[in-house]
């Protein structure tokens, strides 16, 4: 035997022991590839309940959001309502008083008086 023949058995031996390796390798891969495999889908089982239930609860909370902001806009209106109302109220009560009207008659004849003056001394002129 020469000693490229030896280093060809030991060459031959040592890619037997690699491919014993990569064979035991690859096994726990795939033993832990099943195992994670097995804890996702128990995840899933346990994850996809609580999606629906916070699907859910995402729908009641959007319906009483649409509902509050339903009351909110009627109380507004409400509000704007009662608010114009008081103003004609208080206008009424402001315009029928008789000083009012009396400031309001004062001030047209004042507006008269001027008109009637300026119209003589515009005719005075001619």
């Amino acid at each position: 035997m020469t000693i490229i023949d030896i280093l060809l058995i030991v060459l031959i031996i040592v890619v037997i022991i690699l491919c014993g390796y990569i064979y035991v390798s690859l096994k726990k891969l795939n033993k832990t590839l099943d195992s994670v495999n097995g804890e996702i889908n128990s995840l899933k089982e346990k994850v996809y309940p609580l999606l629906d239930d916070f699907a859910d609860i995402t729908k009641r909370a959007n319906s009483v959001t649409e509902k509050i902001e339903d009351y909110i806009e009627e109380i507004e209106n409400q509000i704007f309502s009662v608010k114009d109302k008081l103003i004609k109220f208080k206008e009424f009560g402001t315009r029928n008083k008789p000083e009012n009207r009396i400031q309001e008659l004062y001030k047209n004849l004042n507006a008269l008086k001027k008109g009637i003056t300026a119209f003589w001394e515009k005719f005075a002129n001619k």
